[in-house]
């Protein structure tokens, strides 16, 4: 019986592999810690594959994928003027086609630790291969909202985190003629930053986002994150310093 262990397993392709497990598994004389060495090999082989595939497949949509547009608005009060931001609804919308073109399909987990929620996406490919973002965030609460909305509304802000850092979503304004077209707003791990010392400063998140004049903390352009981290880095010393005294 010819060798079947090869000595590079990149110069065999996993179909091919398979044949030759199959081959070896009718032989007379079958090696069973051979079988599994292959066998092994094989699956190795496969998560490979699929690995490679989901990368080629999400740089291809990452490529194709339009800005989103800023599908509503947020009042800063009578005279104020207002901020535009993007939904959930409408970054799916953007997402959700190119997901059907490829066969691929994206879901959610959520699970509470302390006092936060942590929303994870998870991006499946038809080949079997998968990746996963997580997103990190304080409860939401407002005012009015009782426990279930303030939960309800950090999964849904940690759904569009998630998929925003999974696709590298752009964002523009709406009617804008393209003029904003080329802001560049923070990124999902500077965002998980700000929501951390918005709960460390002891501000309501509303107080928070009114100060910032944004609908949430993705609306913070990428020229402001250094100011405003220094802001709320500012009002944890104050509170930490109020509670030693």
């Amino acid at each position: 019986m010819s060798e079947l262990v090869p000595t590079d397993d990149n110069a065999i392709t996993p179909g091919g592999l398979m044949r030759a497990l199959t081959e070896l598994a009718r032989d007379e004389h079958f090696d069973v810690d051979k079988f599994k060495v292959l066998a092994d090999l094989q699956l190795r082989m496969e998560d490979r594959q699929a690995e490679r595939m989901l990368t080629r497949d999400l740089a291809a949509i990452k490529k194709r994928l339009p800005p989103v547009e800023r599908d509503g608005t947020i009042s800063l009060g009578q005279g104020k003027g207002s901020i535009p931001f993007a939904s959930y609804e409408a970054v799916m919308g953007v997402v959700q086609p190119m997901l059907n073109e490829f066969d691929m399909s994206i879901s959610f987990t959520s699970r509470f630790e302390h006092e936060k929620v942590i929303v994870t996406a998870i991006l499946r490919h038809p080949a079997g291969a998968s990746i996963s973002a997580d997103v990190p965030l304080p409860i939401d609460t407002g005012p009015g909202r009782n426990s279930t909305q303030a939960h309800g509304s950090s999964i849904q802000y940690g759904r569009r985190y998630a998929v925003e850092e999974l696709f590298n979503i752009i964002r523009k304004g709406k009617d804008d003629d393209g003029s904003t077209a080329d802001l560049r707003f923070i990124s999902g791990e500077q965002c998980r930053e700000i929501e951390e010392l918005i709960q460390k400063s002891g501000r309501s998140r509303d107080a928070f986002l009114r100060w910032a004049e944004v609908q949430d903390v993705t609306e913070i352009e990428v020229q402001r994150f250094t100011a405003t981290k220094n802001a709320l880095l500012k009002a944890v010393a104050q509170k930490e310093k109020e509670a030693a005294q």
